[in-house]
């Protein structure tokens, strides 16, 4: 814990808000699969959680290549 407290500001609001917004994402995600398996059924919802959450991983995985190929902003 000590070493959190000597991260700058900006990396310590980043961390926080990245792990409130998990935090309610996991949350909030299986409410949302009950409400629409009850409004189109559940073999569709299955699919669109699936794709919700590949959509996830691969637009993270882009992202930190794209982070990575062009660098930091001067």
């Amino acid at each position: 814990m000590n070493k959190f407290h000597q991260l700058h500001r900006t990396i310590k609001i980043r961390l926080l808000l990245q792990f409130a917004i998990n935090v309610t994402t996991m949350t909030i995600l299986p409410f949302i699969a009950i409400y629409f398996s009850n409004l189109v059924g559940a073999a569709i919802t299955g699919v669109l959680v699936i794709l919700v959450l590949l959509s996830g991983i691969a637009g993270g995985l882009l992202g930190g290549y794209w982070s990575d190929k062009m660098g930091r902003k001067n």
